[in-house]
């Protein structure tokens, strides 16, 4: 049932692909039309003999609730004799479709997809349940997460306090309070005045004053506010003595402003340095007059305002409590700060100097582990400080590392005034850019809609229904842009439209039968091409019944092919072209076939590579427009019989097991225009081309190349060909030329590793239709090489490992191929010199592997060669001046 449903929605969709209404198509599957070349002639006819005129439906009867079904004349579905179903499951049924939302009224029968008014209602509420639990589990989570936040913000504020706390209760407090700072330098706190007065001293009688010096150590101290400023000067002044003597005042760094002399005499209150406050020695200037300090930009000035509102915030989160700051700090990121427990040297210097240093810090956890103090890793070692090689060396006065104390914000702000001081001038945009910088890929429109349109096909959230409308060509190039990308799979195939008039799925690896199967709704398909797609097997083609307009079906390399296919071909009138090279078929089925008749206009067969033999030979008489015949490497040894077949003008048989004399029934084929005789071991080559002198071919393909001599060219000279390929036939000389001259039609000639020399060449004056000469591996020289001035219309040309020199290019005789566009000179003896010479508008690939020419020519190249696409340079030979002149 799965089956026979979705095969008749197949229906459904492809003649509402083709315009029909929804309600014909309905018609017409009830009518018993099931194909869909049926429904359509039923339709297109004006539905003839319906049987939906009079509105037939299937209805329940809610009157009967216990007793029987309605009888035959009104339910012909349900025979007389068959017993009621009972009221009681009547009545079930009734109330579950009532449950269910089902209208068991007066509906007519519908698609099962169908959904009624209250069924999308309830489907409507169950998915706004759904998104209403889903957006209550965010939010909560969200609310999981900052609740977890907090916690641990509040657990890292416990353990500072903790650690605050204990610092506290191990420091003892000092009786005595200095209202400055100690001179002797042995004696000096760290904190400017009294290191032992207790945190409950400081109250707001006092403001915390901090001095940064010019080592970059800072000066901390309590002072009364109504001291003056020249108290504070007085004490900095206790602690550099001479060092005081550079500086001429102090700098509020945050807001930026530099305290004037009235201002030194005003009480610290009154400057507004409570509760605190930060200051910075100004340095004097020789000559203020001459010397200026540059005006900096606004935003190099806030720049250092918000370097030093950092640091003063920084200090200010450490407290001024003169117990702590005597310690050594250590920072690691934005984790936990560690400190050390005592601080005696610093104690002593009376400085807080801020180095990372640490004795009974880190260190001292070590020591207390044994064994791990003596660790070669764990031990404390020296820190590298800083950010590269020293520059001044150590002891140097004024060198206090001051670079490794500095902010990254308060450097950011001294290059950038820098930077503003000194501006440096524009570098010159290059005038010309290179071409590698102007190049760039843009998608093309096309290539853009046909992604949106693949990702519209693959998403099922927003899908696309039908792709009606759209021309062949845009549907081709469609289609290979879903193979290119691997995407087109058998729902995707089900979408085009049936319109369709030719299918290629070739080399793709996803081509199977049940893809095969999906594209049985192309009806109109003419032509079906399914190279190397190993996956399809005989019961695939089952798809190709209905496609009674196919012209031309290419099952080359599908090797599970075997005779059951034949079956299926029988079913296709108007087929003219098969390709069943690669496959499995033999000669009694192709025999069976060819006897059948059922493909009258076969033109072109295809049997190559296959286990058929000269046994067929003579039922391919049947096919009476047979043009074109493929046999190669066919078990052949014969071609007897073959001669029947009169309509032939096509024939392949190289590689096969003929002798010589099988090419006497050639002859008797009066249309036969093209032969390929190429790997015939057996065959003599100039007998046979003496057995087919009389014909009158256009294309040829020699036999063996041992046996095929000068003598046989002499026998060729009357074909109107227009290709010949003398590769590797290295018993072709200068005496063959005189007879290949006299073939005026030629457009190709291939004389690569033959035995021609320049005086050969001389006899191909006349070919004045050339259009591709190579002469690769030949004894060819520049006077040899003259004879190229002749082919006016020649497109590519290969001199590649000839005696050809830069003196051939001097001459200019290349540049009147004014067509030609690819070119090959590898392995001459050509030179920078000559190849300045070759000017060519219109050559767009040029090969000079193992040549004299050097890199640095091809800018001269591509000048004299616009339009050049492509240059080889690979391999360099040694250059003599010699040579090359």
């Amino acid at each position: 049932m799965a089956s026979e449903s979705i095969g008749l929605d197949d229906i459904v969709t492809t003649l509402m692909s083709m315009g029909f209404e929804f309600n014909d198509c309905q018609e017409a599957i009830i009518n018993g039309k099931l194909t869909v070349q049926a429904a359509i002639d039923w339709l297109l006819s004006g539905k003839p003999g319906n049987v939906v005129d009079s509105q037939p439906s299937l209805k329940l009867n809610k009157s009967q609730t216990s007793g029987q079904l309605q009888g035959s004349t009104s339910n012909p579905f349900v025979p007389e004799n068959v017993t009621a179903l009972r009221g009681s499951s009547s009545s079930e049924i009734l109330s579950s479709s009532s449950i269910m939302g089902v209208d068991v009224g007066d509906d007519t029968v519908v698609s099962r997809s169908h959904l009624s008014e209250k069924q999308q209602q309830i489907k409507s509420s169950f998915e706004e349940k759904e998104r209403q639990e889903a957006r209550r589990q965010v939010n909560e989570e969200k609310r999981q997460r900052k609740l977890e936040r907090e916690r641990i913000l509040k657990e890292i504020q416990e353990d500072r306090e903790k650690v605050r706390l204990t610092k506290h209760l191990k420091t003892e407090p000092s009786p005595q309070s200095q209202p400055q700072a100690s001179t002797s330098p042995d004696q000096q706190p760290d904190v400017a005045g009294s290191s032992s007065q207790s945190p409950e001293d400081i109250n707001d009688s006092t403001t915390a004053i901090q001095v940064r010096l010019p080592s970059g150590r800072i000066y901390r101290h309590n002072f009364p506010v109504t001291a003056t400023l020249n108290n504070v000067w007085d004490a900095v002044y206790d602690q550099l003595q001479t060092a005081m003597l550079a500086h001429s005042g102090f700098i509020q760094p945050f807001p930026r402003r530099e305290l004037t002399k009235e201002e030194m005499q005003k009480t610290l209150h009154e400057l507004g340095l409570v509760p605190s406050g930060s200051l910075v020695l100004k340095k004097k200037v020789a000559d203020q007059a001459a010397v200026s300090e540059p005006t900096q930009p606004a935003a190099v000035m806030n720049a250092l305002d918000d370097a030093e509102r950092d640091r003063q915030e920084e200090d200010n989160e450490e407290g001024w409590d003169e117990e702590a700051s005597d310690q050594v700090e250590h920072q690691w990121g934005r984790g936990f700060r560690v400190e050390g427990q005592d601080g005696h040297e610093e104690q002593q210097m009376g400085m807080d100097v801020d180095e990372p240093g640490d004795e009974n810090g880190i260190g001292g956890l070590f020591e207390q582990i044994a064994g791990l103090g003596q660790h070669p890793f764990l031990a404390p070692q020296q820190v590298f400080r800083g950010f590269g090689q020293r520059l001044v060396p150590a002891g140097v006065p004024g060198d206090n590392d001051t670079h490794l104390r500095r902010g990254a914000a308060a450097m950011a702000a001294e290059a950038a005034a820098q930077r503003f001081a000194n501006p440096q001038p524009p570098a010159n945009p290059d005038p010309k850019p290179s071409q590698s910088e102007i190049i760039y890929t843009v998608r093309s429109l096309q290539d853009l809609a046909m992604f949106a349109l693949a990702r519209r096909l693959t998403d099922p959230r927003n899908p696309i229904y039908s792709m009606a409308g759209l021309p062949e060509e845009l549907l081709q190039k469609f289609l290979a842009y879903l193979m290119k990308e691997r995407l087109l799979k058998p729902k995707i195939l089900h979408l085009i439209p049936s319109y369709l008039n030719r299918l290629t799925l070739d080399y793709y690896l996803y081509t199977t039968n049940e893809l095969l199967h999906s594209a049985r709704i192309f009806v109109h398909l003419q032509s079906l091409s399914l190279v190397s797609c190993s996956l399809i097997t005989d019961s695939g083609l089952n798809a190709v019944r209905g496609m009674k307009s196919l012209k031309s079906l290419n099952l080359s390399g599908c090797s599970q092919i075997t005779n059951s296919c034949f079956s299926l071909l029988s079913e296709l009138p108007n087929l003219q072209s098969l390709s069943l090279e690669g496959t499995s078929v033999t000669d009694p089925s192709v025999i069976q076939f060819a006897e059948s008749g059922s493909c009258p206009h076969l033109q072109h067969l295809d049997l190559s590579r296959t286990p058929v033999t000269h046994e067929i030979f003579m039922h391919l008489q049947k096919f009476t427009k047979l043009r074109s015949l493929y046999l190669k490497q066919c078990k052949i040894s014969s071609l007897v019989g073959l001669d029947g077949v009169v309509t032939l003008e096509n024939l392949d048989i190289s590689d096969t097991n003929i002798v010589t004399d099988s090419v006497l029934c050639l002859t008797r084929l009066p249309n036969l225009r093209q032969i390929s005789l190429t790997g015939t071991q057996e065959v003599h080559g100039d007998k046979a081309l003496y057995y087919l002198k009389d014909m009158k071919l256009t294309s040829l393909l020699l036999p063996s190349r041992s046996t095929t001599t000068d003598i046989g060219m002499a026998f060729i000279s009357g074909f109107l060909l227009t290709s010949l390929d003398l590769t590797n036939y290295t018993n072709i000389t200068d005496a063959g030329m005189v007879h290949i001259g006299k073939i005026v039609s030629l457009k190709k000639l291939l004389l690569s590793n033959t035995k021609v020399s320049d005086e050969g060449v001389q006899y191909l004056t006349g070919l004045v239709n050339l259009e591709v000469f190579f002469v690769d591996r030949t004894f060819l020289s520049n006077a040899g090489a003259a004879v190229i001035s002749n082919f006016k219309n020649l497109n590519e040309l290969s001199l590649s490992e000839t005696s050809v020199t830069g003196d051939f290019l001097k001459q200019g005789i290349l540049n009147s191929c004014i067509n030609l566009t690819k070119l090959n000179m590898s392995k001459t003896i050509i030179g920078d010199k000559g190849i300045a010479f070759l000017k060519m508008p219109n050559l767009q690939y040029l090969n000079l592997d193992c040549t004299h020419v050097h890199p640095h020519m091809l800018s001269v190249i591509e000048k004299n060669c616009p339009q050049l696409k492509k240059v080889t340079i690979v391999t360099l030979s040694s250059v003599m001046e010699v040579e090359e002149n």
